[in-house]
């Protein structure tokens, strides 16, 4: 009988040590700022702490959740917008503009030309199947757009921003594949 109350007694300490260390981490998430999550696929991007750039090719649905890190529903907001790191100068029937535009910041919201469709717990996104920056610069400024030769692929134009509060993820995503370079003398068989 004593070994058992010894091994219960452990059990209970180790308990009881889990849940101090459950309530230490949950504040100290709360003290940097982050109390809620974004998961798409099974990661989760947490507010205030993801650095992280998606990959979102055409002729996908993508579905997205938000919740705090309680796991619980939360209201929210969701936009994709111009990101403001890759901005370059085009044309939309024939005059110049900048993509990113400090001038006129509603039109570096591109979130209706993503068919952004917000539920309770999360929404979703559906890319079209041949999406491109071209089509999608041309969608949003309902005119012929020229784009400059040479902008890089797969540099990261738009940004998914989920706002719960006063903290955000911001989520900067590309098109294209990411690309894998290997150096030759490196490989090893």
């Amino acid at each position: 009988m004593k070994g058992l109350t010894k091994v219960l007694s452990v059990i209970l300490v180790l308990l009881i040590v889990a849940a101090i260390a459950g309530v230490i981490t949950y504040f100290a998430l709360q003290a940097v700022g982050v109390t809620f999550y974004v998961e798409l696929n099974g990661v989760r991007y947490y507010s205030g702490a993801s650095d992280a750039e998606l990959w979102l090719p055409g002729g996908e649905q993508y579905s997205f959740t938000v919740k705090t890190i309680e796991g619980e529903d939360t209201e929210y907001s969701a936009e994709i917008r111009a990101n403001q790191e890759t901005t370059f100068t085009f044309t939309a029937d024939q005059n110049p503009y900048n993509f990113y535009r400090r001038d006129d910041a509603s039109m570096n919201d591109y979130t209706d030309v993503f068919d952004l469709q917000k539920g309770e717990s999360g929404f979703t996104i559906d890319m079209p199947q041949d999406v491109s920056l071209q089509q999608v610069m041309k969608e949003r400024y309902a005119a012929e757009v020229v784009i400059p030769d040479g902008l890089e692929e797969r540099a990261n134009y738009f940004v998914l921003i989920v706002t719960v509060g006063g903290n955000a993820v911001n989520l900067p995503f590309s098109f294209a594949p990411p690309t894998l370079e290997l150096d030759q003398p490196g490989i090893v068989f």
